[in-house]
């Protein structure tokens, strides 16, 4: 959310302004006067003294810290004009991780609780949601991959997991083990392979298209024993992660 700034923002705004000076800093700029600057300059008492006289946007990021800051000064410019309301964008700065990178929302109605699963280790949940990998990878395809890893998440609209999205940077490993995953399934329906895995064995996931009648066509222990199939290699590694 982008809201004016507080004097109580200040600790924010030096802290980001400490991450992302040097992106301001020609390549020649040495260490130490980057960081002599910004203990200088860039500390939350000068920032709390350009407050009085200027303008603050903030953008919240989150746990009280901010990822981008604008200051609009109003000081008249250097040059015999007759300025009666002067306004300058100063300063605009933005943490890097939200340099022109992707970010894939996809919006749910339901709870949270069938996503818990989802980790970086594990972004398909075992081979049950394939949607974050692979809209990340159509928007990359469509606008091009930014400096960092494309962001994908679920954001949940009702009850309790409103506001508290899951996901994970769609990064070139998870890309790889999403595909992986869906030439498992690909290659399962070429070979008419369609195991039908009970509700007791995938960890209560409710898949009314896996049991169209409402019933398991299996034990858990009957599909245990079918997945020793050598056919069903591939698949057995998916569903294990």
């Amino acid at each position: 959310m982008v809201r004016e700034a507080t004097l109580d923002d200040a600790p924010a705004i030096a802290r980001l302004a400490a991450r992302t000076f040097h992106l301001a800093c020609p390549p020649t700029t040495s260490a130490e006067a980057i960081a002599a600057h910004i203990r200088d300059e860039l500390n939350a008492e000068r920032f709390a003294e350009h407050m009085v006289a200027s303008d603050f946007f903030v953008v919240d990021a989150g746990d009280g810290e901010v990822c981008g800051y604008v200051m609009i000064a109003h000081d008249p410019p250097p040059i015999d004009q007759d300025w009666s309301n002067p306004v300058e964008l100063r300063r605009i700065y933005v943490d890097t991780d939200r340099h022109s990178n992707l970010r894939v929302w996809d919006y749910k109605t339901g709870q949270s609780r069938n996503f818990s699963r989802l980790k970086q280790d594990n972004p398909t949940a075992s081979g049950r949601f394939l949607q974050l990998p692979i809209y990340a990878i159509a928007a990359e395809t469509s606008f091009g991959r930014g400096p960092l890893p494309t962001q994908a998440k679920y954001w949940f609209l009702s009850g309790g997991s409103r506001d508290k999205p899951i996901g994970y940077a769609v990064t070139d490993e998870v890309k790889e083990r999403a595909l992986s995953v869906v030439e498992v399934v690909l290659d399962g329906y070429r070979r008419g392979i369609f195991p039908p895995r009970p509700k007791v064995h995938s960890h209560l996931y409710d898949c009314p298209s896996c049991q169209p009648d409402g019933a398991d066509r299996l034990t858990k222990e009957g599909f245990e024993l079918l997945l020793q199939a050598d056919e069903l290699a591939d698949y057995r590694a998916v569903i294990d992660e």
